[in-house]
């Protein structure tokens, strides 16, 4: 294996994927939009954030669906297939990721093994009238996920890690069920993304928001965002056109890359 050292060349597998992501989205009516740091990348630099080395999209949750059943994302041989937990039931995730399989991440902190991913959150109806108390239930549910798919330098911590392990498919699927149980609604004006949002109490959007989209340039690419990213960075993120500290420009993601 070959470890991929550089941002810039972690970048370069990434876009691949986004790339084919793309083409087989549009190629099957598929609504999406960057979003989160790849929004303000593509929004505020063109292209990712110069220190990034991630990159997210949502899709509504009908599209998401359909997303999740295309025979040409689920051969997992293939050079880029889709990961949830219906078709990898050791997957962890309550959202689907896309995965290079010519790639593999070793993570330094969490037991997760697959390869460079592009992540895919749906955006499910909101239920306004009892927010706080949804809010409450997925978070305690996805710090638990969290808790029991790490793991630890120090031994006593890395024990209690493993004998959380086993609970971690629970936790998994109680986030899919409450964020996917609103989607019967009949009347509902409100969108979020329950699986990984990080105040759901504050950043559900207009469900018309959804409806319109358009194409803006991110690395020489043009790729779907909602006609109204602006204003969805400014909830999200307030002035989201500002540069962030020096010192707070590094990416989050904790592995090594290798290239198989």
């Amino acid at each position: 294996m070959q470890i991929i050292k550089s941002v810039r060349e972690r970048q370069k597998i990434l876009l691949n994927i986004l790339i084919y992501a793309d083409k087989v989205m549009t190629e099957n009516n598929i609504n999406y939009s960057l979003a989160y740091g790849s929004l303000i990348g593509a929004a505020r630099h063109k292209g990712f954030i110069p220190w990034d080395d991630d990159l997210d999209i949502v899709v509504p949750y009908k599209d998401y669906l359909k997303l999740l059943n295309l025979p040409e994302l689920n051969n997992h041989s293939d050079h880029y297939s889709i990961y949830f937990s219906k078709n990898d039931d050791n997957y962890a995730y309550p959202f689907a990721k896309i995965e290079d399989n010519e790639t593999r991440c070793c993570y330094y902190h969490v037991l997760d093994s697959g390869g460079a991913f592009l992540d895919v959150f749906p955006m499910t109806p909101a239920p306004i009238a009892n927010l706080h108390n949804y809010s409450k239930y997925l978070t305690k549910n996805h710090n638990k996920l969290a808790f029991a798919n790490s793991k630890s330098d120090n031994p006593v911590k890395n024990v209690i890690h493993k004998m959380a392990r086993p609970k971690y498919k629970k936790y998994r699927n109680r986030m899919i069920e409450e964020v996917f149980k609103y989607c019967n609604m009949k009347d509902y004006n409100y969108l979020i993304d329950g699986t990984w949002s990080d105040n759901r109490e504050k950043e559900y959007v207009p469900q018309k928001w959804f409806k319109d989209y358009r194409r803006i340039e991110f690395e020489g690419h043009d790729f779907k965002v909602i006609t109204h990213y602006k204003d969805w960075l400014e909830l999200i993120y307030g002035d989201w056109q500002k540069m962030p500290p020096k010192g707070e420009r590094i990416g989050h993601h904790y592995f090594d890359l290798y290239k198989l």
